[in-house]
């Protein structure tokens, strides 16, 4: 509790463990002037500070705090008690009954010995209705969901008057999932392992200093991700803390040594001159090697560790989908007891389910029983931590199944009356939780008549399968078990053999009664590759207006059948976790591509599920296309907006639906569309900022009675993806007139042909002299993107040709293209009339207004404008490129004469591109190929 004032808006308090070499200070918001902080560790010293504002809350904008001195609290060890109030309903008496007048989100309240996390609040002055969760000791510690309608709550944060429920069911179904987590720690950690095995090979070598930036960056991004999962694996209670702070300082000291070993720079040898050129260099990287392994060697170091935390994760995860299935109904779960006064100690917590409620009661010690329920011994259960040198982990867990306790354990101990700790005879031993998963497995593979080692192979493989499908899809395997083939499925978390599967054929033609499942899938092993058996589409889906026929709907899955299948042989797919990465060549107008990113199961299951939304609405998922998604499958707006303008029009909509699955798993499918839409980049430019204004002015133009306010209506998102696909889907709807049959390849041309055509005739008007000049000189940079084009790379042969010999690619992109002040030759593009002279010439500019007006094709920072040279050096004799002041003056008396003498615009247009042709002759004559400098050229 600290003093506060009036004007304070809020708090910030951070504290740390104090004493302790590189501790990590921890943080939170609170409206009170007092916290309660919880996961505080006995028998240390804490420092903290309180900062406060006076400034109210804006969004995106971070107030600043005024912060007090550093203070310090400390905690006894004898408070280290692992016990909790199982009943939720505190039966404590509370002395303090002054209502908490202010409770926010992620602050923390205790019921009973519960500690609660608030994630939803509403209410004020002590009474709150909302949801959060607790950490239930007798599951592993999972968090399980809450919720608490008009509860009372003091300024001691302790629930004084009402009751917090679980939220939990029969099906688990608010059990935290952490599937998600293990597969982001092993995508995570999968990306940064690559980024070390690039760095030790000098894949990096090569890229500019602007490229470094954005990799370190990039990878030091996917750092903090992992370093984020660490706190969730401190929740989930398979790490502490100090071994999450432990990695998380190797992971942040990984992130100076990975910019060290990329910026370091390999040793140069002269290794001869060459007469009619730049000298030659050779590198090699020994004084950078060592440096790269053992940053790579300490990196695998912390992931290593981390895969292992997260595979015991996997068990945790997989033992409670295990109890699920099993219908374990009821369970016992015994932790800590300190010292041997248990008559206030209580160690045993028992709960079940009730309906839609798990039902808590208060915690007792009972009597040992054995597997079938009958009571063995009258002495009561303890496991006493500490005492007698026992081992500190020994736990058991009992289970009830079938009105029979089952019975697995570390060690049972019984207390005797000189308070002494002595097994008990009957016990099952050496059981920990991977032991009891292991059982638990070992006995569904006799269930399923297969051996251990083929069961492994099925629940993994079955597990990657379901793990990534979604709702309303269900997926089995084919395997030949002995001489019989049997089909396995994942049911309510629970490997079983299908006993009456269905055949292929009926997969195939979607006849099966579900209608919660719309798609099936079969896989199964040919030839060292996984492939598809079966496949169907439900045949009684709805379909979209009724644009297909179930005979076209079940053509539609055989395609998908046959196009996965060539998917997963073209790329060896040979294990059910192998992931891809594809995208299309190049980018759209709208500066997006199509990215195909994640698991090989996943993005066949994604790309099923986007061709059933399509088959089904008409529409595109909103992921496919938002910025703000990280989806499997991403597409430009461009594209997905012209997929929905075809659907409304089409009246079959599989042919639509068969493109919609070819773009996430075929490459030239992928290609073509970027074809197809080639014109309208054409038109547009090299900006993909100019794209979405541009079709706005198309929008306004085409459609009568459509204003430019409720276009801004419809731009009405900050999301460029989705932007972008709202504005192909107007623009479309508005010049694209009804399509009839189901010839796709002639419906998305005619989008792109009739866009690309208004596009062209709204480009006339777009801008005026100011903003004309203003995109010049702002853009002038872009200039510099000549050396990527075809046109600059025939200057930079001709070089070659001349100066160089070697292996011209290797040349063209490690010299030409590359920028390095530290060598002697690189190339800059030079404009043929300098934007200095632009800005200088009123007349040149209403000239280049006028063209752009009437629809001519010329870029001023483009190749139309521009010319690779080489940059002088004074340090390296080599001439070039350089400040051209008496340049400037000549060539800007020539515009000015050729604007005096021209009798139209049309004339000058042409004669100012004559000149600019011209005079690029003589800059490669005498500047690229020859031995002067820009500022030599004078006559014009």
């Amino acid at each position: 509790m600290w003093q506060g004032e009036n004007a304070h808006r809020k708090y910030h308090v951070q504290y740390r463990k104090a004493h302790v070499d590189n501790a990590e200070w921890f943080e939170t918001y609170t409206v009170n002037t007092q916290m309660f902080l919880q996961d505080l560790e006995p028998g240390f010293t804490y420092e903290f500070r309180v900062g406060a504002t006076c400034e109210a809350e804006q969004y995106g904008v971070t107030s600043s705090y005024i912060y007090s001195g550093i203070q310090t609290f400390s905690i006894d060890a004898s408070e280290n008690a692992t016990v909790f109030n199982c009943g939720i309903v505190p039966e404590i008496e509370i002395s303090n009954q002054q209502p908490l007048t202010n409770l926010i989100i992620n602050e923390t309240f205790m019921a009973g010995d519960f500690s609660v996390k608030v994630i939803e609040i509403s209410g004020s002055n002590g009474v709150y209705s909302g949801k959060g969760f607790i950490e239930v000791p007798y599951l592993f510690f999972v968090k399980i969901g809450v919720e608490f309608t008009s509860i009372r709550i003091n300024t001691d944060y302790k629930l004084i008057d009402g009751v917090v429920e679980t939220t939990y069911d029969p099906d688990w179904n608010n059990v935290e999932d952490v599937t998600d987590l293990i597969e982001d720690i092993k995508a995570i950690g999968g990306d940064i392992r690559e980024f070390y095995e690039a760095l030790v090979n000098g894949d990096f070598d090569n890229k500019s200093d602007e490229e470094k930036e954005k990799i370190i960056k990039d990878n030091n991004d996917k750092i903090d991700q992992n370093i984020e999962q660490l706190t969730e694996l401190v929740n989930q209670g398979i790490i502490s803390q100090e071994e999450a702070n432990d990695l998380k300082t190797q992971l942040e000291n990984n992130k100076q040594c990975s910019e060290e070993a990329i910026n370091c720079k390999p040793s140069v040898i002269e290794e001869g001159t060459s007469t009619s050129g730049p000298s030659i260099y050779f590198k090699y990287y020994d004084n950078c090697i060592d440096k790269r392994e053992n940053c790579q060697d300490a990196a695998n170091n912390a992931l290593d560790k981390i895969d292992n935390y997260n595979n015991q994760l996997q068990s945790k995860k997989e033992l409670i989908d295990y109890l699920k299935s099993e219908g374990i109904t009821e369970f016992v779960y015994s932790t800590f007891c300190y010292g041997v006064d248990y008559s206030n100690k209580y160690v045993r917590y028992y709960g079940k389910f009730q309906g839609n409620e798990l039902i808590v009661k208060k915690r007792d010690f009972g009597l040992i029983t054995n597997t079938n329920g009958e009571v063995i011994s009258n002495d009561k259960l303890l496991d006493l931590t500490g005492i007698n040198n026992l081992d500190s982990r020994a736990n058991f867990l009992v289970f009830k199944k079938d009105n029979k306790w089952i019975l697995k354990n570390t060690s049972i101990l019984t207390l005797q009356s000189n308070n002494t700790c002595t097994e008990i005879d009957t016990k099952v031993t050496g059981k920990d939780l991977e032991q009891i998963y292991d059982e638990f497995k070992t006995l569904q593979a006799n269930e399923l008549g297969v051996s251990s080692e083929e069961f492994n192979e099925i629940s993994n493989n079955l597990n990657e399968i379901s793990n990534n499908l979604r709702g309303n899809q269900s997926a089995e395997l084919e395997k030949w078990i002995g001489n019989k083939l049997k089909i396995f499925a994942k049911e309510n978390g629970k490997i079983v053999e299908v006993k009456k599967a269905l055949s292929d054929n009926q997969i195939d033609n979607g006849d099966w009664t579900d209608t919660k499942i719309d798609t099936k899938i079969r896989y199964t092993f040919d030839k060292g590759v996984i492939q598809v058996k079966a496949f169907g589409i439900r045949n009684n889906i709805q379909v979209f207006e009724n644009k297909a026929i179930n005979q076209q709907v079940q053509q539609l899955a055989q395609h998908i059948k046959s196009q996965t299948n060539k998917f997963l042989l073209e790329n060896n797919v040979n294990r059910y976790d192998l992931k891809g990465n594809f995208s299309s060549d190049d980018t759209f107008a709208d500066g997006k591509k199509i990215e195909v990113k994640g698991k090989y199961v996943k993005i066949i299951s994604e790309g099923i599920g986007l061709t059933t939304t399509l088959l089904k609405t008409g529409e595109i998922e909103e992921p496919t296309y938002s910025d703000t998604s990280t989806a499997t499958i991403k597409a430009p707006g461009l594209v997905t907006g012209s997929f929905e303008v075809v659907a409304q029009k089409v009246t079959d909509i599989t042919g639509l639906a068969t493109l919609a699955y070819d773009l996430s798993t075929d490459k030239e499918v992928r290609n073509a569309l970027g074809q197809q839409f080639s014109d309208i980049k054409t038109q547009i430019g090299n900006d993909p900022k100019e794209f979405i204004p541009i079709l706005g002015q198309v929008v306004v133009t085409v459609l009568s009675g459509n204003t430019t306010d409720e276009w801004k209506s419809v731009l009405n998102t900050s999301d460029q993806g989705k932007r972008g696909h709202l504005v192909t889907r107007g623009t479309g709807n508005a010049i694209i007139s009804a399509m009839s049959g189901a010839a796709l390849v002639k419906n998305l041309p005619e989008i792109a042909d009739k866009l690309a055509e208004n596009i062209k005739k709204v480009k006339k008007s777009v801008t005026n002299i100011s903003e004309l000049v203003t995109d010049i000189v702002t853009n002038r940079n872009k200039i510099r993107n000549v050396l990527d084009t075809d046109a600059g790379k025939a200057f930079a042969k001709k070089y070659f040709d001349k100066f160089e010999k070697g292996n011209f690619e290797e040349w063209y992109e490690n010299t030409f293209k590359k920028y390095d002040l530290g060598e002697p030759l690189n190339f800059e593009v030079h404009h043929v009339i300098p934007v200095k002279v632009l800005e200088n010439n009123k007349e040149l500019q209403e000239l280049l207004l006028w063209a752009k007006k009437n629809g001519k094709d010329f870029d001023f920072n483009s190749i139309d404008n521009g010319i690779p040279l080489q940059k002088k050096s004074v340090k390296f004799e080599q001439s070039g490129h350089t400040n051209h002041p008496k340049y400037d003056n000549a060539i800007a008396e020539k515009i000015n004469d050729i604007l005096e003498k021209a009798p139209s615009e049309e004339k000058a247009f042409e004669r100012i591109q004559n000149l600019i042709s011209d005079t690029k002759g003589k800059l490669e004559a005498d500047v690229l190929l020859g031995n002067k400098d820009v500022n030599q050229i004078v006559n014009f």
